[in-house]
């Protein structure tokens, strides 16, 4: 099985030997820089960061640099991590999806913001290319392995939350019927769970999900007045309440009474 790793790609004409001040400056870059770009100096990024002008230029000879090898390392950070939720999974389809739901919500956004702040910078392009690159590369491998499960003997495949193009692409490539939670319209067969299509849950929503009815907020309601109606007395009615005839109520009284 071909082994997929990281490795800095942000040219470095000069081996850097970093110092623990070094390492704890970029650490503090990273998370400047995790919201995206700000348009500052060196000068204001070494005041922002409380250090010396010349910790920063000790790191990278110009701002563009220092910016393009923080981002690298926050997206390649990312990215194993990524690689890390999923190195313990077993099926490979519940290993693409949790890695595309990762990279969807964790690496997707920040590459995104990334490339539009540093879209001007003189190679970045080539940083851009090689985070895409391997997430496709990667999802392809992923993808192989999880058509291997038909030739294994799988009778049916379940996909849930992964994106839409790829689980059509998957399943063109499969015989075996496939089921989308939240997977997109190509696949053979659709599924929601039962208390998402009630409404019975409305703390969060799934995306792919839709409710066709608010039982919940109607089961909300009757507990309410149930409870109101209790603490105001007004329940249990008469007509709630079994009656006994009056001689029955006596012959109980005096058996109380005399035991």
């Amino acid at each position: 099985m071909q082994k997929i790793e990281y490795q800095n790609n942000v040219d470095s004409k000069i081996k850097k030997i970093y110092t623990k001040k070094h390492h704890d400056t970029i650490e503090d870059l990273e998370k400047l820089l995790e919201k995206g770009v700000p348009n500052l100096t060196m000068s204001e990024i070494a005041s922002r960061l409380k250090i010396s002008l010349r910790t920063l230029y000790e790191i990278a000879p110009s701002k563009d640099q220092l910016i393009l090898m923080t981002m690298d390392k926050i997206l390649i950070k990312l990215g194993k991590f990524a690689l890390d939720s999923v190195s313990e999974i077993q099926s490979p389809i519940e290993k693409l999806e949790q890695y595309l739901f990762i990279v969807n919500q964790a690496v997707g956004p920040k590459f995104n913001t990334f490339l539009k702040d540093i879209e001007k910078i003189n190679g970045s392009q080539k940083m851009a290319d090689y985070h895409e690159s391997f997430i496709s590369n990667y999802t392809q491998k992923l993808l192989n392995d999880a058509i291997s499960l038909q030739e294994a003997g799988a009778f049916s495949i379940l996909m849930e939350c992964v994106p839409a193009k790829i689980a059509s692409l998957i399943n063109e490539k499969l015989d075996v019927p496939t089921i989308s939670y939240g997977s997109g319209p190509s696949l053979d067969a659709q599924g929601l769970v039962g208390a998402d299509i009630l409404g019975l849950f409305d703390l969060f929503q799934p995306k792919f999900s839709k409710r066709y009815s608010e039982i919940g907020l109607e089961i909300k309601k009757a507990f309410r007045i149930y409870h109101d109606e209790v603490i105001s007395q007004k329940f249990p009615y008469t007509d709630n309440q079994y009656n006994v005839p009056e001689i029955v109520l006596k012959n109980f009284l005096s058996w109380i009474k005399n035991n």
